[in-house]
Parts: C-alpha cells; structure tokens; sequence
C-alpha cells in the first residue's frame, strides 16, 4: 500500500485528476484499493501480483485427484489421505500477515470492516475466530506442513523435494514468480491454479504489486498524471507483462490474447477477482506484527483462538486510530 509514505504527508491525492474514473474502471478492484487511504485515492496501481494454490502433479494423483480441487473441503480430504502417507497436503508458509490471510479469509475471516477503520468485530467475529480454530485444527491434526512454525524442509524444497529427496508437500500458496524464476524446470511437474473455495464460494488471496504515485510538490503534476494514465492504457500494461511477467492491473490487458501463451498466468488473473488488499494504513508495519504474534500465540496454544484475536484487535483499533 501507499499509506506508508503518507506519515510524512508527502503524497498528492490523485482521484481528482481527469479520467480517474476511467483508470478506476478499467482496473482490478483489489490493486485499486490498495492506493486508497482516508476517504482519498492517493496512487494507482501499476502492475500486481496475488497467490495462487500450486500443486505437485505426482503428489495430487497420490492423494486421489485428478485434477486441482475446488474447495476448501475437499483439499483437506486429499490432505487426510496423504498423511497416512507422511506428506503433506495444507502447506502455509508462516503465521505471518503475507502467508496467512489467503487462508483465513478465504475461511470467511477478516482484519477489519471494509472501510479499514476497524479491527473490534471483524478480526476477533465469530466467522474469524471460526477460521482461525480450523487451521489450528488442521495444525493439530497434522495436516500443514512445517513451515507453519518455521519448520523444515521449506515451501518450494517440500513441493518439488531437495538433495536426493523426494516431494513431500503436495501444494504450497506462492505467487508468480516461482514459475518466472524457475521457468521450465517446473512446467511439467507443477500445476497453476486458483485458491480452493471457501465457504462463501470464492476464494480470497492477498494482493501485492507496485503503485504509481504523484508526490506533492511535484512541478509538473498533470504531466505527471498523464504519464501514468499512459502507463495504465491496455497496450503498456500488455507489453509490461509479455517483457517482465508482470501482472496487469489492466483488467482487458490481463485477459490479452498475447497473454494466453503464459501457462501459469491464467490462475494468477482469475485470482485477482477475488482478492483483498492488506489494510491500507500508515501503521501496517505494526498492524502486520500484532497479526502474526497473535496467530502464532494461538498456534502454539499459548493462547485461544478468541483471546488472541481479542487482543489483536484492540491492539490494531488503537494503531488504526494513529
């Protein structure tokens, strides 16, 4: 998010240049959202990136399926199967504000209400709790790998196995750039798709990316929006993906043609529907602290589901009021 650099109020607002409508509709709704703080747009987002499920094709037909499963439901129940196997079929990469909340919203948890003001009644809801108690129910059960508390092997080494051994993860929740980095390394062995659903019929993934913002003081403003409402056309946005693998907040440039040939872009543009911004505010740092500490605290049965997120949320009421 941009509000970060807002604590020095060094930022124009930008939803008051001409055609600010137009980028808005033209845009991914969750990338957008990222830019807004306050009641005010103070950037747009220039390109973006989410998290995807990514399975091991050998360990998916392992655990009984043939294909990526749809739901949430049914994801645990390979992870059933693959147990009695020692594997592992849930894999989260840390209790942490980029890891976790893939997993905890698409459960129907949330940080705050939808105007980011606050946390009391949303994070530590009866759904949030909910959520959070069945991934630490996953946890008990052993169906999450290691990596949940910082255990070995890593995300990538347990999925595609490391110095002479085999996979022992069958999904991981990564994003784009496993397949850029590893390129055709993982094309036949790997397989793209969207987060399974929760139990409102969708999933809902994090969103990440780079914004394009005008800082006050700047002496030619309007050249400077114009440029930017350049960078966001369909042609720019298309032509950033073909030559970085960048992700388009360019909802028409994301679905181009000339994008079709990118075998794992396809889950990464079908997830960004769905997907939810972190709070927008000048104190994520330590919102995101207080957000991890807690669902490790409830993890390691330090604490309950419910008294965690009890004290998490006042704690982040206070920081969003700051």
């Amino acid at each position: 998010t941009v509000s970060i650099s807002l604590i020095s109020n060094s930022l124009q607002k930008v939803d008051g240049f001409p055609g600010f409508d137009q980028v808005v509709a033209d845009s991914f709704k969750g990338p957008m959202s990222t830019n807004y703080y306050d009641g005010s747009y103070y950037g747009v987002p220039l390109d973006t990136n989410t998290k995807i499920a990514i399975y091991n094709k050998e360990l998916l037909a392992e655990a009984g399926a043939s294909a990526p499963p749809a739901t949430i439901d049914e994801l645990v129940e390979l992870a059933r199967n693959l147990k009695a196997k020692g594997k592992f079929g849930i894999t989260i990469g840390g209790p942490d504000a980029w890891n976790m909340p893939p997993w905890f919203w698409s459960l129907g948890g949330r940080i705050t209400d939808d105007n980011y003001t606050t946390a009391t009644g949303h994070l530590n809801s009866d759904a949030s709790v909910k959520a959070l108690e069945t991934i630490i129910g996953w946890n008990d059960e052993g169906l999450l790998a290691p990596p949940i508390l910082g255990g070995q092997p890593g995300t990538w080494e347990g999925l595609r196995g490391e110095e002479g051994k085999p996979a022992s993860y069958m999904m991981i929740n990564e994003g784009p750039w496993f397949f850029s980095i590893l390129g055709d390394a993982v094309k036949d062995n790997m397989i793209p798709a969207k987060m399974p659903n929760g139990p409102d019929g969708a999933s809902h993934s994090v969103i990440g990316g780079q914004n394009m913002v005008i800082f006050e003081g700047a002496k030619q403003p309007d050249a400077a929006w114009t440029f930017t409402q350049f960078m966001l056309t369909e042609e720019i946005q298309t032509l950033m993906a073909v030559k970085t693998g960048a992700i388009p907040t360019n909802v028409a440039a994301a679905n181009a043609e000339e994008l079709k040939n990118v075998y794992y872009l396809g889950a990464y543009v079908a997830e960004m529907d769905t997907a939810l911004a972190r709070t927008p505010s000048a104190n994520w740092n330590q919102i995101s602290d207080v957000f991890g500490k807690a669902f490790e605290t409830a993890l390691r049965k330090e604490s309950s589901a419910k008294d965690a997120l009890d004290k998490a949320a006042a704690e982040i009421d206070a920081l969003l009021k700051k």
